[in-house]
């Protein structure tokens, strides 16, 4: 071991010296080596060199060399680091020795390499500092116990099992289970469970590893801990099951739930919707048609991931239910299952007069398209809003009329339903220039509630084909499609309309059209990111064209709001104009002084506002 380590370290400086350059320290011999730690006028950095290259060509001269200087607060480090490789029992001799001799983080570092040594020998010896007055040199020494993995280092730890020392006999036991001792190792593994002052990480680590070395016998503690009333065991039991054999993990749980209150059914439920065993269905099933409500609502979450077609009926009923915590579950349930399968059968529930709403509204949350032809002709008697809703997220631009001639309905319910199943029609549509013209042909004769929604769902849509179609309103003969024209460009989602705005705003000036052109200018400079030269120009021009001062006010916020040499300059072109001198001057000083890195520029720009 300590051979093979050492030929590591061997051609790991080979490899160092060949990258460097410094093939000279391969000639170095031992004694020079030596000769070079005792002198008093090697640096620092030569001796921690030595002690390195020590480990690479030491032997039983260098041992009592490097063991003088153990207890050396700089270069105890490096002399540990130079004798752990040297295959010597006379090592461990002076190791051992140390153990009596140096305190503090140095002790714990001869500790540490003791157990780097891995001689069972250390044992008595390092079992003695359990008990140090430096709970950190305790630890140390448990942890080098629990590194040196034998029956012995097993049976110390055992007896002095607490809460500091369980972490090491975790890792002894990891240590007995990879030398094939398996029973000591659960052994071991189970007393670490058991230390309830343990830290819950430490425990649960225990129970995984005591599960998996156990097999089938392993689920007796994963039962005990998902039967716990003791929160933090049931978490850990929790956890467990979902790293463990899934099937076996499901049988456990679904013998526990048998006797579990509602409180932890619920988890239980949730346990085996997770673990995904098809075996578990019959059980969530069952629990999802019980009466209280926190276990029902698990197991019908469950159903997203076990359930399938056969389970569409139950999620029905329950997507109804007067719960709405049950019903949106239910809902979201039926939404998640996937499968065309899943399709027919609500298809089928369609035609039950009984589930026929829930199934309309699963139809239009699942957008199944197979859908529409029955949902038209039903909407040919009715007219329900789910049905509209549905058809919303189904229909294709060719029966998008189905939903455009329902916006100007005598029944406000009707409308309101027509708007929202437009919105998300138009949201689906792949062909915008289409989708457009489609909704400019509602406009004829259109009431003014459909010419608002129209205009509004152009806006949405977006693009050139509706940006033409809202500008033309603007500037066309028809007041109410100009007053909402006026206001779908006043909030375009994009600075594509800024020329419209610009041109909306210098054609009509100060009347309402004009101002809602100007300020959706603005806006746009305002709220949307846009390259520093363009925004600067557009303030510019706002400012131009803007008639009113509260106008060119909040132009002065868009300045300040994005501070620059450009910007500022703007500002102090403002403050030529005599109402917004005092305004624009106070704009411009602020800017200035969050300005970075431009201090000369800024400078000459402030001195140009004019004096006060």
């Amino acid at each position: 071991m300590y051979f093979e380590r050492r030929n590591r370290v061997v051609g790991l400086c080979l490899l160092s010296m060949l990258a460097v350059g410094t093939f000279c320290q391969a000639a170095e011999t031992e004694a020079d080596l030596l000769a070079k730690l005792k002198s008093n006028d090697t640096s620092f950095r030569d001796k921690t060199a030595a002690c390195k290259r020590l480990a690479v060509v030491g032997t039983e001269k260098t041992v009592p060399v490097l063991a003088g200087l153990l207890d050396d607060d700089k270069l105890s480090h490096y002399a540990r680091y130079g004798l752990e490789p040297i295959p010597s029992d006379e090592v461990d001799k002076v190791l051992l020795a140390a153990l009596e001799t140096v305190q503090g983080r140095h002790l714990i570092g001869v500790i540490q390499s003791l157990g780097n040594r891995g001689k069972a020998s250390a044992i008595e010896a390092i079992a003695k500092k359990l008990d140090d007055a430096d709970r950190e040199v305790a630890k140390a020494a448990a942890h080098c116990l629990g590194r040196l993995g034998t029956t012995a280092a097993s049976g110390i730890l055992s007896k002095r099992m607490s809460g500091e020392f369980a972490p090491a006999g975790l890792v002894c036991a990891k240590q007995l289970a990879r030398q094939g001792q398996a029973d000591a190792a659960i052994a071991l593994l189970l007393k670490v469970f058991r230390q309830e002052d343990a830290a819950e990480y430490v425990r649960l680590a225990a129970m995984l590893h005591t599960t998996k070395l156990q097999g089938d016998k392993g689920t007796k503690l994963l039962a005990e801990a998902l039967s716990s009333d003791d929160k933090s065991l049931l978490n850990m039991g929790l956890r467990t099951a979902r790293l463990i054999d899934p099937v076996a993990a499901s049988r456990v749980a679904s013998e526990v739930l048998k006797s579990s209150k509602p409180a932890k059914a619920a988890l239980l439920i949730t346990l085996l919707g997770d673990l995904g065993q098809a075996t578990s269905l019959a059980t969530v099933v069952g629990v999802a048609q019980s009466s209280d409500e926190q276990s029902r609502v698990a197991a019908l979450e469950a159903i997203a991931s076990l359930g399938g077609a056969d389970q569409v009926a139950l999620l029905l009923d329950a997507a109804a239910d007067k719960s709405e915590t049950v019903a949106a579950t239910a809902m979201e349930t039926l939404v998640a299952l996937p499968g065309d399968d899943i399709d027919r059968v609500v298809l089928e529930m369609v035609k039950d007069e009984q589930r026929k709403d829930t199934a309309i509204q699963v139809v239009g949350r699942r957008r199944i398209t197979a859908a529409v032809p029955m949902l038209v002709k039903m909407l040919e008697n009715s007219g329900d809003v789910d049905l509209i809703l549905a058809l919303g997220e189904t229909v294709s631009l060719d029966d998008l009329d189905l939903l455009g001639k329902r916006l100007g309905n005598e029944s406000a319910e009707i409308r309101e339903a027509a708007g929202k199943a437009l919105h998300a029609a138009c949201y689906r549509m792949t062909d915008r220039a289409a989708t457009v013209a489609k909704l400019v042909s509602y406009f004829d004769g259109a009431s003014e509630e459909t010419t608002r929604v129209v205009m509004d769902e152009l806006r949405h849509v977006g693009g050139s084909e509706a940006l033409a179609a809202v500008a033309a309103s603007a500037s066309g003969d028809d007041e109410l499609r100009r007053d909402f024209s006026t206001q779908a460009l006043g909030q375009w989602l994009d600075t594509s309309a800024a020329a419209v705005l610009l041109k909306l705003a210098q054609d009509e000036g100060e009347t309402k059209y004009g101002i809602r052109g100007i300020r959706g200018y603005i806006r746009l400079a305002r709220q949307f990111s846009m390259p520093a030269g363009e925004r600067v120009k557009m303030c510019r021009t706002a400012l131009k064209t803007a008639k009113r001062t509260e106008d060119k006010m909040l132009v002065l916020k868009v300045l300040e709001r994005y501070p620059s040499v450009g910007t500022l300059k703007v500002a102090v072109e403002a403050a030529a104009d005599a109402e917004l001198q005092k305004a624009a001057s106070a704009t411009a000083k602020t800017v200035g002084r969050k300005v970075k890195g431009h201090r000369p520029a800024v400078k000459a720009l402030l001195a140009k506002l004019p004096k006060s």
